[in-house]
């Protein structure tokens, strides 16, 4: 489990999806060049298995509203 993914999915109030995979940058590459070459179409990319950890929310609404504001409290202060 991911204390991140975790507390996004409590602040947003959304469920996020997370993949298992620690880097997906040099995979997104390879895909790209796979398609670009006519080697694969997304058709065949969706259908590779993808693992990923689901996060649903779980803190009380009211605590994630009062982290919520204090995120947007942090960030004004940056901005400012």
């Amino acid at each position: 489990m991911c204390i991140r993914d975790r507390f996004v999915a409590d602040i947003s109030r959304r469920t996020v999806r997370a993949s298992q995979l620690p880097e997906l940058s040099a995979l997104g590459a390879v895909l790209a060049a796979m398609i670009g070459m006519q080697g694969a179409t997304l058709s065949d990319l969706q259908r590779l298995p993808a693992g990923y950890d689901t996060y649903e929310p779980r803190m009380a609404e009211a605590t994630a509203v009062q982290f919520y504001a204090g995120w947007q409290h942090a960030v004004q202060q940056v901005l400012v």
